[in-house]
C-alpha cells in the first residue's frame, strides 16, 4: 500500500491558514519567518517560560503546523507500528482516542497514517481537546482528505487544563476512551503545572480499566509529570524508553510546495521519551 503522507496533508490546511493571514505575500512570509524563530526559542526554553504559548494568532498556527506537525505526526504513527498492543487496539470494530492538547493534529494524523498502511478500518473517533478553539478549523474536513475509505469522525473540545470550568462538567468520555495521546502535551504545560494538577488527577482517576496512554514528549529527565500519575494511578507499563528518530523517506519536504523555498526547513528529527501505558 502506498505510504500516507503527511506533508501532503500539511499543504492544504497550510493553504487555508496562510490566507486568514492578513497582508501582503511579502508582508505574511515576514511574519511567518519571525514566528519561526521565536517558537524555536520558546520550545528551546519550556522549562522557563512562565506562560503556555498563545495559538490564537494564525501566523503562530502556521508556524507551529509547518513546522511540527508532520515530524510529531510520524512519531505517534512510528509507536503505533512498532507496538503489538497498539497494533491490536486498531483491529477492533471502533476506537475513540481523546487527544490531550491536541488541536494543531500530530496525534490524529499519526493515528490516520497507521490506520491507511495498514490496512485497518475501524471506525475512529477523535476528541480534540485544546484550550484554542480555532485548531478545530483545521481538522473539520479531514475526512474529505485522506484517500482511503476509514470511517472517521473529529470533534473538538475546548479544554484549558488551568480553568476547571472548562472541564469539570465532561466525565463521559473518560469512561468511552480506549487511548489518550499527549503528544509534546505535559511539556508544554510545565510553565502552569500547579494549575493543572486537578485536570490531570481527574483524567487519571476517571480513566477506565483498560485504556490506554501514549505519551511522547522531551527526552528530559525534568519532565516527570507523566511517570508519577501513571504509578499514582497504578498504570501499566507496556513499552517506552529514549529513542532518535528521523522522518521516513516517504515525508519529503518538496510536497509543502512553494512553502518549502520560502521558510526554513521543517523539524525532520526528534529526540524523544515514550511511554505506552494501560490502566489496570
Amino acid at each position: 500500500m502506498e505510504a500516507m503522507n503527511v506533508f501532503q496533508l500539511m499543504k492544504k490546511v497550510l493553504d487555508d491558514i496562510y490566507a486568514t493571514i492578513p497582508g501582503t505575500e511579502q508582508e505574511k512570509d515576514a511574519a511567518i519567518k519571525a514566528e519561526l524563530i521565536r517558537l524555536s526559542g520558546l520550545y528551546g526554553n519550556l522549562l522557563h517560560n512562565k506562560h503556555p504559548i498563545d495559538y490564537s494568532d494564525p501566523v503562530t498556527r502556521f508556524a507551529y503546523i509547518y513546522r511540527y506537525v508532520t515530524c510529531h505526526a510520524n512519531l505517534v504513527y512510528r509507536r503505533i507500528l512498532k507496538n503489538d498492543t497498539l497494533r491490536a487496539l486498531f483491529e477492533q470494530e471502533a476506537v475513540q482516542i481523546a487527544c490531550i492538547g491536541g488541536g494543531p493534529g500530530s496525534d490524529l494524523l499519526g493515528v490516520l497514517k497507521y490506520c491507511e498502511e495498514a490496512g485497518v478500518k475501524p471506525r475512529l473517533k477523535f476528541l480534540l481537546s485544546d484550550r484554542e478553539q480555532v485548531w478545530g478549523e483545521s481538522w473539520e474536513d479531514i475526512d474529505n482528505q485522506i484517500t482511503g475509505d476509514l470511517q472517521l469522525r473529529s470533534v473538538y473540545q475546548q479544554l484549558d487544563v488551568t480553568n476547571r470550568a472548562t472541564w469539570d462538567f465532561r466525565l463521559k468520555y473518560l469512561q468511552q476512551t480506549d487511548l489518550f495521546t499527549f503528544i509534546y502535551f505535559f511539556s508544554e504545560v510545565y510553565s502552569v503545572r500547579e494549575q493543572a494538577a486537578a485536570y490531570f488527577e481527574s483524567l487519571f482517576a476517571g480513566a477506565r480499566p483498560g485504556a490506554y496512554f501514549l505519551y511522547i514528549d522531551n527526552a528530559d529527565t525534568r519532565f516527570t509529570e507523566f511517570d508519577r500519575l501513571a504509578d499514582k494511578h497504578g498504570l501499566e507499563y507496556v513499552a517506552g524508553g529514549d529513542v532518535d528518530t528521523r522522518l521516513p523517506f516517504e515525508e519529503q519536504t518538496y510536497d509543502l510546495g512553494i512553502y518549502s523555498q520560502k521558510f526554513p526547513s521543517p523539524k525532520l528529527k526528534a529526540q524523544i521519551t515514550n511511554r505506552i501505558m494501560r490502566k489496570k
